[in-house]
């Protein structure tokens, strides 16, 4: 029989998730009667499916850029929220029917796989005066907005700097975790494919390779949960000393189970978050998340694209590409991660 601290921590995970999901529904569900002003300029939002934090949040900043941009181009501006479930074929198939409804334009969130065809489309929806932004991806397509996604670059640098400060200068080995459905797969780095599957879409292979593969790290492994994972391989994360961990993807550590605490852990980190990461921020379990600026991402995509619609001749205006750098939460800035959560997710 479990015992009532063990379902206690159940009972509150269960409440954790059925209020995560109310509030995405809650930013995300619009329909057609949302939009009354028939004189407003009419935008969407298409984004890969409705139950996902970063979704939530690119699509209010969407909103509130449109709301701020009203007074600058003179007129209501409404933006509406579509899933496209998943699927790629389905997005393209919104794309192509929202300017005969009467929209302007869309600001979108690819999903995997469907970027191709995006890119393929923009030219038949720009000349029949939809256009399009791009959030989360770069696109090579002149009749697009354009795109706003985070730099690499920026992103290596932060996972290196934060390596290097948790470690205290010294030369720590991390153990690498990855995110799979699939059976547990130990990896090396001669497997370059495969990682950068899993690396993608923060770091390529070489960032990834230059930062990791000199301080001569313990184990790259794949699973879904490290919960499962730890508890199987508990006598040997024990023997471990002077390591670090770096999760490769928050869905790792998505049923917010606790991470044991070890003295000879020098530092845990995760790339990419999930709003449920303050218990392990403000806990202490987790020592840093580096991930993308979802609000920003729709905030500047929906600027990029009331700019292009409402350019002098919006065919011709160039393209606005725009890389964002990463956000590092750590227990230190908890209060700004919460803060920034609560108005993503509003």
């Amino acid at each position: 029989a479990k015992s009532h601290s063990t379902l206690k921590i159940n009972s509150m995970k269960a409440i954790i998730r059925l209020l995560y999901c109310a509030l995405l529904t809650a930013a995300c569900i619009c329909t057609a009667e949302d939009a009354k002003d028939k004189n407003a300029l009419k935008l969407a939002f298409l984004a890969p499916n409705y139950i996902s934090s970063p979704n939530a949040a690119a699509f209010n900043g969407a909103k509130g850029s449109a709301t701020e941009l009203q007074a600058r181009f003179g007129e209501k501006i409404e933006i509406q929220f579509l899933s496209a479930e998943d699927s790629a074929e389905k997005q393209i198939g919104q794309l192509e029917s929202l300017y005969l409804q009467g929209y302007a334009g869309a600001v979108v969130f690819p999903v995997k796989g469907a970027k191709n065809n995006i890119s393929a489309a923009a030219q038949t929806l720009a000349e029949n005066g939809f256009f399009i932004s791009i959030v989360g991806e770069e696109i090579n397509a002149k009749y697009i907005a354009g795109c706003v996604s985070t730099d690499p670059s920026k992103f290596a640098q932060a996972l290196r700097e934060q390596i290097s400060k948790l470690s205290g200068g010294a030369k720590i080995r991390p153990v690498c975790y990855f995110y799979t459905t699939g059976e547990k797969q130990e990896l090396d780095f001669s497997e370059q494919k495969l990682l950068s599957e899993y690396l993608a879409p923060h770091l390529s292979f070489k960032q990834f390779s230059d930062i990791i593969q000199p301080l001569n790290p313990l184990k790259l492994i794949a699973f879904e949960y490290y919960s499962v994972y730890a508890e199987q391989n508990k006598i040997e994360i024990a023997r471990y000393d002077n390591y670090g961990e770096i999760f490769f993807s928050p869905k790792l550590l998505a049923d917010i189970a606790p991470i044991k605490k070890d003295t000879d852990r020098h530092y845990a980190i995760c790339i990419g978050v999930l709003p449920q990461f303050e218990f392990f921020l403000s806990s202490g379990m987790l020592d840093a998340c580096i991930y993308d600026d979802f609000y920003g991402w729709g905030y500047i995509g929906a600027r990029i694209l009331l700019e292009k619609i409402h350019a002098p001749n919006p065919a011709e205006a160039a393209p606005q590409n725009k890389l964002l750098p990463p956000i590092v939460a750590t227990p230190e800035n908890l209060k700004l991660f919460v803060d920034d959560w609560k108005k993503w997710l509003k």
